[in-house]
Order: structure tokens, then C-alpha cells, then sequence
């Protein structure tokens, strides 16, 4: 019989040294996580708040039941189990309480987090923006579209798209002596008062009783929200149908604005035209076509 060779015979030093150095990496990279999953669970000053657990885990969990059920109301959910703040992941934090919107709202103390990132269409808007020195700037031309004389100066206009239209429908089915679903009904009338203001057009969707494609178009591209996390290579794949949903409405509004401008001293003065119309007085800077096509998206 031939004896048995000893292991390092078997094997060059060098391989037992590469699986040393390998052995030694992978240790270190447990540790590491493991500190950093301990530190984030139990010793930072956000543990301390409720929430689903993992924190890890609650946001991934969260944005693929966007994915899948846009319309499920997961945050709403969170809110009811756990009360107004509520954890959703190792750094974010989740407010449903009004008393601290002008807390939040007026300070750039809290910057926004990531998943805001899928928001930014054709470039950041004032709502996806991370940026303090951008959203100061979008701010200071967006404002005044939304000052309380702005929206009350747009009331007849709302009058005439939303309410009157609603109320021609209501007596259409009283005098037919048909039931009448109100919340679609009231849901139809949002969008159209939306579209008119926002776009500059109604989607007509109360007089015709049928639903425009634009609100497919949002629920898919609401979907999209969790595209920062599988990342940008995956989207042809993953979300043809949704991506084409994107590309839709951005073509939508590419078209609302290109008619405005089209029409020379219109006295419109919905928000699109403001939007049109709005100057940095310091800078003399204005809406670029991107920047009036994301801020009309969000709008929606």
C-alpha cells in the first residue's frame, strides 16, 4: 500500500492561504452586518419607535405590495396598527399626524429619503427633489400657482368642469329613476377638474361616462416606485407594460404643454399657465419644458 500524502501536500500553500484570507473576509463581513443590524435594531434612537421589524425588511416589503397593489394602502395600515409614527426602515420615518406637517414641512432639517427618487420624471420636481437649494428655487416659482388667490381665481373654472357637470349627471339619473354610483361618479369629476387645470383639458370622463387611459397610466407608474431598489437594468424586463405607461402620460403632457404655448395670449389662468408663466425675478429663470411636464405629473 502507498501511504496516504499529508494534506498540505495535496493542496499548494498557496490555496490554503487564498481560503485563510477568504475565511477571515467572510468572518469580518458577518461581524460587520451583524453589528450594524444590532446597532440599527436595538441601540439606535429610532428602535425606540414602533413599527414592523425588521426595519430592514418593512420598506422592502412595503414597496413590492406597491408593486403589486398600488391601491392596498399599506402606509394607511401601518398608521392604524402602530399610531401616527411609525418605523418603515432603518432610517425613515413615517408621520400621519397633521400638528407636525409644519414641523416637517417648513424645515430642511429632514431631508427626503430615497424612495422618493422614482418621482423624479424627466429630472427632479418639486416633490422628488433631495436637493434643499433646487426645491428653494422650484418653490419660489412653483408658490404662486398655488397661493389662495391663485386656487380661488380657478373656482368658476372648477364650477363649471366639476360641479356642474356632476350635478347635470345626478339629474340624469333622477329622472331616469336610475341608481347612480356617487363615489365613481365624484372620483370621475376629480380627474376632470385635474386635467383641466393641469393640462388645460378635460378628460371628459363624467360626460362620456367612460375612464380615460390617464388613470391606468398613474396606477402603473405608481408601481414604479420600487425601481430604485431592483435598479435600472431590470425595467425593460420587469415593467415593460408599466414603463410604457410612463412614457404615455409624459407624452400626454408633453402635448398639453406644446398647445398652451401654441396659444398666444390666453386668458386662461389655470396652473398650467402659471407654471407657463412663472419668472425667478432675481435670476429671470423659468420652467424648463421637463420641469412643466414632472410638475404636471405630480399634480396628478
Amino acid at each position: 500500500m502507498f501511504p496516504l500524502p499529508e494534506p498540505m501536500q495535496l493542496f499548494p500553500d498557496i490555496i490554503w492561504d487564498r481560503f485563510a484570507v477568504s475565511s477571515l473576509l467572510l468572518a469580518a463581513l458577518t461581524g460587520v452586518l451583524l453589528c450594524k443590524f444590532v446597532v440599527s435594531e436595538y441601540l439606535t434612537p429610532l428602535a425606540k419607535l414602533p413599527g414592523f421589524r425588521p426595519s430592514w425588511l418593512s420598506i422592502w416589503v412595503l414597496d413590492f405590495g406597491t408593486l403589486l397593489r398600488p391601491e392596498s394602502g399599506l402606509y394607511g395600515r401601518l398608521h392604524q396598527r402602530y399610531g401616527p409614527i411609525v418605523r418603515i426602515g432603518p432610517r425613515i420615518v413615517s408621520i400621519a399626524d397633521p400638528n407636525m406637517v409644519r414641523a416637517v414641512y417648513t424645515s430642511y432639517r429632514f431631508p427626503k429619503g430615497v424612495n422618493y427618487r422614482p418621482f423624479s420624471i424627466l429630472g427632479d420636481n418639486i416633490f422628488s427633489t433631495q436637493d434643499n437649494s433646487l426645491h428653494r428655487k422650484l418653490k419660489k416659482l412653483i408658490a404662486p400657482a398655488y397661493s389662495q388667490g391663485a386656487v380661488a381665481s380657478m373656482e368658476p373654472l372648477i364650477q363649471e368642469v366639476g360641479v356642474t357637470r356632476l350635478l347635470d349627471l345626478l339629474r340624469k339619473h333622477a329622472d331616469a329613476e336610475e341608481p347612480v354610483d356617487l363615489l365613481c361618479a365624484l372620483q370621475l369629476m376629480t380627474f376632470d377638474v385635474i386635467g383641466e387645470i393641469a393640462f388645460g383639458r378635460s378628460f371628459a370622463m363624467l360626460e362620456t361616462g367612460t375612464v380615460h387611459p390617464i388613470i391606468e397610466w398613474i396606477d402603473d407608474t405608481t408601481s414604479l416606485s420600487v425601481k430604485h431598489i431592483l435598479g435600472p437594468l431590470f425595467m425593460p424586463f420587469m415593467f415593460r407594460k408599466k414603463t410604457e405607461s410612463l412614457h404615455q402620460l409624459i407624452s400626454f403632457a408633453r402635448d398639453a404643454v406644446r398647445t398652451r404655448r401654441e396659444q398666444k395670449n390666453t386668458a386662461r389662468q389655470d396652473t398650467l399657465q402659471r407654471l407657463l408663466e412663472a419668472v425667478d425675478e432675481e435670476t429671470g429663470d423659468r420652467l424648463t419644458e421637463d420641469q412643466l411636464i414632472s410638475e404636471a405629473i405630480v399634480q396628478m
